[in-house]
């Protein structure tokens, strides 16, 4: 059976299979992340420079494709400190652990802008619980939309104290009738898309 392709965008290509998932009671896979996140959150090419960087993070313990929930992990570099969110209430922070040490190095961490050696902070923050297995992914669209479009507005009044919640607490408001409707909205972004590049 063909797996048509759906949408190509950018270097991402989303097949049927994939469009799919945005259907209720589906886990999204990294296909409809990288697509979600590479409209709106493209990565920059000077990681080491950047004030914030959102890492979704995937419980996969090996290399190959898989695994069965995601979190978001956002690091701010001026307070030296990841937030964690994980709407299965810290199913994920022992990957989530596990990341930060890689990202250290990649994200320059320990480079010559600080004197001495240290440690990043790891703090998990409260977050909205989801109500099924399978809206992990949606959660961590949906969390990382909500924290860009506070920080594009107040970027220059987060705290640098480590560990600091003022801003990076996500109000439980997001219901999961909000995180399903996301789930619609990507969607129809990609149908949009899709009528666009065939005009």
């Amino acid at each position: 059976m063909k797996d048509a392709v759906v949408l190509s965008f950018g270097d991402v290509l989303i097949r049927e299979s994939d469009f799919h998932l945005l259907n209720d009671g589906q886990w999204l896979n990294d296909t409809i992340i990288e697509y979600r996140s590479s409209i709106s959150f493209a990565l920059p090419p000077e990681l080491n420079k950047c004030s914030v960087i959102f890492i979704p993070v995937n419980d996969n313990e090996d290399d190959a494709s898989g695994g069965s929930h995601w979190s978001l992990m956002v690091f701010h570099r001026p307070s030296l400190s990841f937030y964690v969110y994980d709407s299965l209430n810290g199913m994920n922070t022992r990957r989530a652990r596990k990341a930060v040490k890689k990202m250290t190095s990649i994200f320059g961490i320990l480079a010559d802008q600080f004197t001495v050696h240290i440690a990043p902070l790891f703090v998990e923050v409260n977050t909205p619980i989801q109500i099924n297995f399978y809206d992990c992914g949606m959660y961590v669209v949906t969390i990382t939309e909500r924290l860009s479009e506070r920080l594009a507005v107040r970027m220059n009044d987060i705290p640098d104290k480590p560990g600091d919640l003022s801003a990076w607490k996500i109000s439980h408001s997001m219901s999961p009738q909000y995180v399903n409707d996301k789930r619609k909205e990507i969607a129809n972004l990609i149908i949009s898309l899709k009528r666009k590049t065939i005009i």
